[in-house]
């Protein structure tokens, strides 16, 4: 069950809440929505970038770790996502966080959000909100989309955070208007309230 969360939980953090239907087939329907998609938001494009997985080989992924070794925060980044999702490498949460660091450390937005992920589901380090807010807030300000509209649900909630909803409309909008609808939802839900 916790790892179904976790799918759950990656599929929402990267756009793909709507189309996972069935509790059973939740890891199913992400993958494939997720390889279709060319690591995209469906539709848009803009969502986040996270690499997809063209070749499982061993030899694909040792000239990532070679790049990554080498300190290419991009390889870094990439190398910490198949150890999340376990693509061509057996998941490990650890090895996904220190890679992700090792991306972060050099101010890669796509690390420090998918850190901040990693620390609101509690994958491979105790939940914790404020570190969460702490990670997306620094990978929103530099533009990434998906940390943006984490944000705007961080102040919306005041999980992590002081509750803002003035904060929560200024990054809903912000990513809302990069194309998220997941920021749509959190605008809606401050409306109905």
């Amino acid at each position: 069950e916790a790892a179904d969360f976790a799918v759950d939980s990656v599929s929402f953090a990267f756009g793909f809440q709507d189309s996972v239907k069935e509790p059973d087939e939740r890891k199913t329907d992400y993958r494939k929505l997720y390889a279709e998609s060319g690591g995209a938001a469906p539709g848009n494009g803009k969502e986040h970038k996270v690499p997809v997985v063209r070749s499982k080989s061993g030899r694909y992924i040792e000239q990532l770790r070679v790049k990554a070794e080498k300190g290419d925060a991009e390889a870094q980044y990439k190398l910490g996502a198949q150890h999340l999702f376990g693509e061509g490498v057996t998941q490990s949460y650890d090895k996904a966080m220190e890679w992700f660091r090792k991306a972060a450390e050099q101010g890669n937005a796509e690390a420090e959000g998918a850190i901040g992920l990693m620390y609101y589901d509690g994958l491979g380090v105790s939940r914790d909100y404020t570190e969460s807010f702490r990670w997306s807030l620094k990978a929103a300000e530099q533009g990434n989309v998906a940390a943006a509209t984490s944000v705007g649900h961080f102040y919306c909630t005041g999980e992590g955070t002081a509750q803002d909803y003035g904060e929560a409309l200024r990054w809903s909008l912000k990513a809302a208007g990069n194309g998220s609808a997941d920021a749509c939802n959190v605008l809606g839900t401050m409306y109905l309230d």
